[in-house]
C-alpha cells in the first residue's frame, strides 16, 4: 500500500484538468510553469493527479476535500 510504504507521498493533489489547460500566462510561462511544479513533484515525496475533462461527475467536483490521517487514532475496525 503506498501511505504504508517507508517513504509514503506527502503531498497528493487531485486536480481538475481545466486548472492545467486555463491559459493564465502566456504559452512560454505556462510551460515554464508546469516544468516547475513537474520538477517539484519528481523532488518531494508528492502525487498530483489529473481527472480528465471527459471524466463523469465525481465526489472531489463540489471543492476542496482534506482527507487526513490522525497518528494516535484508535486502529478503523474492518467493516466488511
Amino acid at each position: 500500500m503506498l501511505f504504508a510504504s517507508e517513504a509514503p507521498p506527502k503531498f497528493w493533489a487531485v486536480l481538475d484538468e481545466s486548472v492545467i489547460r486555463r491559459r493564465v500566462l502566456s504559452p512560454a510561462g505556462m510551460a515554464e510553469l508546469l516544468a516547475h511544479i513537474a520538477k517539484v513533484v519528481r523532488a518531494t515525496r508528492s502525487i498530483v493527479q489529473i481527472v480528465p475533462e471527459t471524466a463523469a461527475t465525481h465526489p472531489f467536483m463540489m471543492g476542496m476535500t482534506r482527507i487526513m490521517t490522525i497518528h494516535d487514532a484508535p486502529p478503523q475496525r474492518d467493516r466488511r
